[in-house]
């Protein structure tokens, strides 16, 4: 799953609880998930040092390689 962040301009703390809400559920359905994410929110999740499964990419490209099922 990508969760497109790329044209947000601002992502405060709330924010955060989002994600770990949908990390926990990700995580139990064994889903992979990555964020397109702009300077906004890849500066939120640095000074947070979020520990989540996901993975922040800059591309849309490389967001769905992220997500993309290994053959």
């Amino acid at each position: 799953m990508v969760v497109d962040l790329a044209a947000v301009e601002f992502f405060g703390a709330a924010g955060l609880s989002v994600f770990d809400d949908l990390d926990e559920r990700a995580r139990a359905l064994n889903v992979r998930w990555v964020l397109l994410s702009g300077r906004p929110v890849e500066r939120l999740l640095r000074i947070a040092d979020a520990d989540l499964a996901a993975k922040a990419c800059r591309t849309r490209e490389a967001a769905l390689a992220a997500v993309a099922p290994v053959t």
